[in-house]
């Protein structure tokens, strides 16, 4: 999944899609926000327990696809792609 969520196990995968309306809010405001304000909104959920089965891979692509200023992703199949090549 692309989500960088785990959400092979049905129960982790019903509270990984419970938790996404608590997304909204920050995800409204990343095309204004730096990737460094992105980054501490998104781990503030998830101290707080708002945000429950997710990670780095979650926030990266987040911030990515909702137009973060500077934002990008390295999941691992890139990290893999990009070792191969080199």
């Amino acid at each position: 999944m692309a989500s960088g969520g785990n959400t092979r196990n049905r129960r982790t995968a019903r509270v990984f899609w419970a938790c996404l309306p608590a997304v909204e809010d920050v995800t409204a405001n990343l095309a204004k926000t730096t990737r460094g304000e992105a980054c501490r909104a998104l781990q503030d959920l998830i101290r707080h327990l708002t945000l429950v089965g997710t990670g780095p891979p979650f926030f990266t692509k987040v911030m990515f696809f909702f137009g973060c200023a500077g934002a990008h992703f390295l999941d691992q199949r890139m990290v893999k792609g990009i070792l191969a090549l080199r």
